[in-house]
């Protein structure tokens, strides 16, 4: 801007009809004309100064055109960041509260998975579990005399088979295999128990309770019952500590020790444990029209 004002310095005080060096006559302006291209300087500059100025403002005119140029698959990549990025953060406590901080609850996780109906043996009666409902037959049958059923007195009624329902809370005995069932023709006849009776502690019950709970020791596939691989996992509780064993094909519990120190006060263990094996029918009581021949007791007395 400098140049610009001493040069028209010069143009201003050029009013004589013959300019003096070093300013010249071009055309009727008088004025600078360092280059001799007989193009008055001053002009020269402002041009200059014009174009530098339009040069300025399309700087940010051109960045603007090369964004929006962009290829599509660059362009869609800058749009999906975010969305990416969210996604990650969303699923990490999803994450978290499905898989409790426990190495036992993988028990829990394998069991549902495979929604097996399983028996084995506690207190010599064999036991059958299918979701909710247990079967438990008896090694003895029981007497009951005389009792009242439906307004009906029986002097005595015998009960061999008993079902529980774990979500009513129900016992109802049967009398499906002795030979006395078939000579009172009571077979189809129940009997409604106590409940807590005859409902012990399940397997799947003891691996609910303490699949989620964090052990203090988890011996993986290091100790055997009757021959069967398990799992020990050691519980501490108030007094002592809860040892229990899994099975690590099925995840349900085979063996349950309570320990107070060094001594065990309370042992509980399944016998024959298999799963797969139990079926929904082999959960309720059936009609002798129900029961296929090859399933069916036959008496002989």
């Amino acid at each position: 801007m400098g140049v610009i004002f001493l040069l028209s310095i010069f143009l201003i005080g050029c009013t004589q009809d013959k300019c003096t060096k070093p300013m010249v006559q071009i055309g009727e302006k008088c004025c600078v004309d360092l280059n001799n291209n007989m193009i008055c300087d001053i002009e020269e500059t402002e041009e200059k100064s014009q174009e530098q100025e339009i040069v300025i403002e399309e700087v940010p005119e051109e960045k603007i055109t090369e964004q929006e140029e962009l290829p599509l698959e660059e362009a869609e990549a800058i749009e999906e960041t975010p969305e990416i990025t969210a996604e990650v953060v969303a699923e990490e406590p999803v994450i978290k509260v499905e898989s409790p901080n426990s190495e036992t609850y993988q028990f829990i996780e394998l069991y549902e998975n495979k929604q097996l109906g399983y028996q084995y043996i506690y207190n010599t009666e064999w036991h059958k579990v299918k979701q909710n409902k247990i079967k438990i037959d008896l090694n003895m049958p029981k007497k009951y005399t005389p009792i009242e059923i439906q307004g009906k007195t029986y002097p005595i009624f015998f009960v061999d088979t008993i079902y529980l329902d774990r979500n009513k809370q129900e016992a109802k005995g049967y009398c499906e295999k002795d030979p006395t069932c078939f000579g009172e023709d009571i077979m189809d006849i129940s009997l409604p128990l106590n409940y807590d009776e005859f409902k012990d502690k399940t397997p799947d019950e003891w691996m609910y309770e303490y699949g989620p709970k964090k052990p203090s020791l988890f011996e993986e596939r290091k100790y055997y019952i009757k021959g069967k691989q398990t799992t020990r996992a050691i519980y501490p509780t108030e007094t002592g500590e809860i040892r229990v064993y899994y099975d690590p094909k099925t995840g349900l519990v085979i063996r349950i020790e309570n320990q107070i120190g060094e001594h065990p006060m309370q042992l509980t263990e399944y016998f024959d444990l298999t799963a797969g094996t139990v079926r929904d029918v082999d959960v309720i009581h059936r009609t002798k029209d129900e029961i296929p021949p090859e399933e069916a007791f036959y008496s002989t007395r």
